[in-house]
């Protein structure tokens, strides 16, 4: 049985550390610079955290390392901890404190430790002795006392626990991802009219001048749209090829590692297997040569790796392999797991250009034919029967309206007429029914942050599986609290804040509107909208008689929904997956940190 030992959090630390004050800034001035803000809600988005500007000779001092853990020390968040894993350039702001961690002792079992319902309650108490706003020094903090055993055993239990969080945090990684992909379909065909201005410029129609510089754009992609033939395979004598390579013996560590990808691999794979990505197939962990690719497309010749923070002390090695690669005619992509995690689209963007074709949709339409210019970003992977040939549906002119050069044959309409605002869902006063709060509501993304809780129903919103909720007061509005229904049982009608109002699908889809809820320009006219006093101001329903916009045909908003389908069933799978691995953590966290032995499989 291991032994269990007595230490103040201060004698697991080699550094303790209080951040540098400064103002942060949107613009890249400097590092990014992390703040209780930024950690509050259990999940840290170094792409949302801001910059600084900071000293050279301070960057050291303050610079975030993997493996440090930072702590909130005032406020209602006082005790909030975040353990910081393969950062970018970033240092942290005054109101945390850095803990650097000895060798003696492992830095995430410490983060553990300090999520456990023991450390919170010495937190809480230690922070309101002084004063009614909560605050604690680092002093005071790392006076708390942890329960430790043998480095092996925080490994193991760091090990345990850390599976299950990082599996939750990829999650949610992917949800982002599937939604910033939902989001630039919506842009381009409904705001920017990208399949319209294609087929203008394949048919020699005119492109009015307020599209002039995106049609510019356009032009440049469907002008490397045609990938070129791929080149054939080798052809030796005696010899095995696998993807036409040298069959080198390293099948059985490719399968290994495809057993143990890294969650940026599990990201990347999720967006490009099943032919999801531009209708091309790409291999993960393909043997070439002596060398194992993270992914390898052999139509186009194109290897793709994906790089840890290891990659930085290996660059020699890197670089030969890719001179290997080169050698035999391959293009050779390198990013880096942040670049992944925080900016995939952009990767996307520069694989795409890598293959020489172009991710956006093009079609054809007012019966003028127009070659099949791009496959859609989502290939077969996500295609329903009909939403294929959805390149017809789009016209290929312009035509005037009150909001200016619109696709032809489009209509204007208020947004209160394409979707059912506040429809009528019957639920009787006294009824148990799931209920949503505000809290639930997500500030990015669908899903919601917390599951409904059964209450009888009072009064407030009402909803079903298919309507939109969007907050309606200050600051929810502003901060962007939206989400789309679809966790409640067949039939089933919620009840939620008198804040909400409640989008139903009316003539677009759920998703149309879920995406009209997330726009900038929707969501800038409710908020100029809002009336009342201050801090308390509410958007009017009759806000969105003056908000119009263009809509195509039924058919073509109905395409739509069935290629956003599989995007946001996925999120809500993953949403589901991840809530249960939380209570299994949750549950798990004060067992292992007890001293009780949980063996594999455990709940």
């Amino acid at each position: 049985m291991c032994e269990w030992t007595k230490m103040a959090l201060a004698d697991a630390c080699e550094s303790i550390d209080y951040g540098y004050t400064t103002s942060a800034q949107e613009a890249s001035v400097g590092p990014r610079f992390l703040r209780i803000t930024d950690i509050v809600s259990g999940h840290l988005h170094w792409d949302e955290v801001p910059y600084c500007e900071i000293p050279e000779g301070s960057i050291d001092r303050y610079r975030l390392a993997d493996g440090d853990i930072v702590v909130a020390r005032t406020g209602a968040s006082t005790g909030c901890s975040m353990y910081i894993s393969d950062p970018p350039e970033a240092v942290f702001a005054s109101y945390l404190v850095r803990l650097r961690l000895k060798k003696e002792v492992d830095p995430r079992f410490v983060a553990y430790c300090l999520k456990s319902a023991e450390f919170l309650h010495f937190i809480s108490a230690a922070s309101s002795e002084k004063s009614a706003q909560p605050n604690a020094s680092a002093k005071t903090i790392t006076q708390a006392q942890l329960r430790v055993p043998s480095l092996s055993e925080q490994r193991r239990i760091a090990h345990i626990l850390g599976t299950l969080d990082d599996k939750i945090e990829l999650n949610r990684r992917m949800n982002r991802t599937l939604e910033a992909i939902a989001r630039a379909v919506f842009k381009s065909w409904f705001i920017d009219f990208d399949p319209v201005i294609d087929n203008a410029i394949l048919n020699g129609k005119p492109i009015p001048d307020e599209f002039t510089e995106r049609a510019e754009v356009r032009r440049e992609i469907l002008a490397r749209s045609q990938p070129s033939p791929p080149s054939p395979l080798p052809e030796v004598e005696g010899r095995n090829y696998r993807g036409g390579f040298e069959f080198a013996g390293l099948v059985e560590r490719a399968r290994e590692l495809r057993q143990k990808q890294t969650p940026t691999e599990e990201i990347l794979w999720e967006l490009v297997r099943d032919r999801r990505f531009l209708d091309l197939k790409f291999r993960r962990q393909h043997q070439i040569g002596d060398y194992i690719a993270d992914f390898y497309c052999d139509e186009h010749k194109l290897v793709i790796e994906v790089d840890g923070g290891i990659h930085r002390t290996q660059e020699s090695k890197d670089a030969k392999r890719d001179a290997y690669m080169e050698s035999l005619s391959l293009t050779v992509l390198r990013f880096q797991n942040a670049e992944v995690l925080d900016s995939t689209e952009t990767v996307l963007s520069r694989i795409a250009s890598a293959l020489d074709v172009s991710p956006s949709p093009s079609g054809r339409g007012d019966g003028e034919r127009t070659p099949d210019q791009s496959p859609s970003t989502f290939g077969r992977g996500a295609r329903c029967e009909g939403v294929a040939d959805y390149r017809h549906l789009f016209p290929a002119s312009f035509e005037d309206s009150p909001l200016g050069k619109i696709p032809k044959g489009w209509d204007v309409k208020p947004f209160s007429e394409i979707v059912e605002i506040n429809p009528i869902r019957t639920l009787r006063k006294g009824t148990v029914s799931p209920y949503v709060g505000m809290a639930s509501v997500p500030t990015a993304g669908s899903q919601l942050e917390a599951e409904p809780i059964d209450r009888e129903y009072k009064s407030g919103s009402r909803f079903q599986n298919g309507d939109v909720l969007f907050a309606r007061i200050t600051p929810c509005l502003e901060n962007g609290k939206t989400a789309l229904v679809d966790f409640l049982e067949e039939g089933d009608i919620a009840a939620g804040s008198t804040e909400f109002f409640v989008f139903g699908p009316g003539l677009a889809g759920s998703y149309f509107a879920y995406c009209v809820s997330c726009w900038n320009a929707f969501r800038d006219h409710a908020i100029a909208a809002m009336t009342g006093t201050s801090g308390r101001q509410r958007v009017q329903k009759s806000a969105f008689d003056h908000f119009e916009m263009a809509v195509p045909s039924r058919e073509t908003l109905m395409i739509f929904e069935e290629m956003m389908r599989p995007l946001f069933v996925q999120q809500q799978s993953n949403s589901m997956e991840s809530r249960s691995l939380a209570g299994i953590r949750d549950v798990l966290l004060p067992r292992l940190l007890s001293g009780e032995h949980v063996g594999a499989g455990e709940p």
